[in-house]
């Protein structure tokens, strides 16, 4: 397969990504900001568009779990 699915990385710009590589460029990969409910622990929501959990009706707070995802939007 001609595409670049790198399974070990040389740069480390982030730590905090728990060792996965953030890279969106060459890949194809993109990142995208999501959120779980802290009340019924549903998700991933969108961070910018949902404020509220669709199922339990809860806005996002500081107890909510905020995170940023890797994907490939070309699938």
């Amino acid at each position: 397969m001609p595409g670049k699915h790198s399974s070990s990385s040389s740069s480390k710009t982030s730590s905090s990504s728990g060792g996965k590589h953030t890279s969106s460029s060459g890949s194809g990969s993109k990142t995208k900001t999501v959120w779980y409910c802290s009340d019924c622990r549903i998700g991933p929501l969108n961070y910018h568009i949902d404020e509220y959990c669709p199922d339990c009706q809860h806005r996002r707070c500081g107890a909510c779990t905020v995170t940023t995802i890797e994907y490939n939007p070309r699938r």
